[in-house]
């Protein structure tokens, strides 16, 4: 995959030098896979059931598309898509009342996800 989407032409004092002709410099935007974005969204998703002892569970989870919805039958839910012609992920739709009670054990915090999180923080 070519990372370099245009190129830009330099206004810098060597432009003299060349015979006004301006120098061309690469500009680089590197590229995100899609289930980076969808993993983004899942490891907030995640922080947040943590912080707050909720149970939730994620539906319809693909390249496309994440909804997350509470495990107990409450009416919390997050629904995140792929915005069309564009390589970002947009929150469409919520709704983040939970009428539950916490959850004295909550299964998306495990080892690995706990590992990734410390990581990041050194």
């Amino acid at each position: 995959m070519d990372d370099v989407y245009h190129a830009e032409v330099g206004c810098g004092d060597d432009e003299d030098d060349l015979g006004g002709q301006g120098v061309v410099f690469p500009v680089y935007k590197l590229q995100k896979d899609m289930k980076e974005y969808r993993d983004e969204f899942k490891d907030a998703v995640v922080a947040y059931v943590v912080q707050n002892a909720r149970g939730v569970t994620f539906k319809n989870c693909d390249l496309w598309r994440v909804r997350a919805r509470c495990a107990n039958g409450c009416p919390f839910w997050l629904y995140a898509a792929k915005m069309q012609g564009e390589s970002t992920w947009q929150l469409r739709s919520m709704n983040t009342r939970h009428t539950c009670g916490k959850a004295q054990r909550v299964r998306m915090l495990h080892s690995k996800w706990l590992g990734k999180t410390l990581k990041k923080i050194d």
